[in-house]
């Protein structure tokens, strides 16, 4: 039986901002929220492989179909680097949105988001302040 996607799930940096962003600007709904610690227990290693004393708040949002989970971990044994687009392990959440132009218009002008240059095929990768690099496609873009 081949598996399916169930959602997939992304580190940011302030849990707040990133889901404002992606419920004001982007259009996600949010479905749950919640929070995962173990203060006397080992389990946060056991299930997770971060430190005993880790902790994290989660959210879950919608985008269409398609469900993203954003964490913002505790945890004094966290790396704070944000990967590079080419590092091992580099992630990216790709989009297709509605009044592309003018999304992309608002995003440039907000503190801490840098839009890249729009690729040949139509998209723009974009740095957000809380550590999700985003890439956007016009809603009506066909598949290259």
């Amino acid at each position: 039986m081949p598996a399916t996607l169930d959602h997939c799930g992304f580190v940011v940096s302030d849990l707040e901002m990133a889901v404002d962003f992606c419920t004001r600007i982007l259009g996600a709904q949010e479905l749950r929220r919640g929070s995962i610690s173990d203060p006397n227990g080992k389990s946060m290693n056991d299930i997770f492989g971060v430190s005993p004393e880790a902790a994290a708040a989660f959210v879950f949002l919608s985008f269409g179909a398609a469900e993203v989970e954003l964490l913002e971990w505790n945890d004094p044994q966290r790396n704070n680097d944000v990967p590079g687009n080419s590092d091992l392990a580099a992630r990216h959440l790709a989009l297709r949105v509605s009044g592309f132009d003018q999304i992309v218009g608002v995003i440039r002008e907000m503190p801490g988001f840098v839009v890249r240059s729009l690729s040949p095929r139509g998209f723009h990768y974009v740095k957000t302040p809380f550590g999700l690099e985003l890439q956007l496609y016009p809603e009506d873009e066909a598949r290259r």
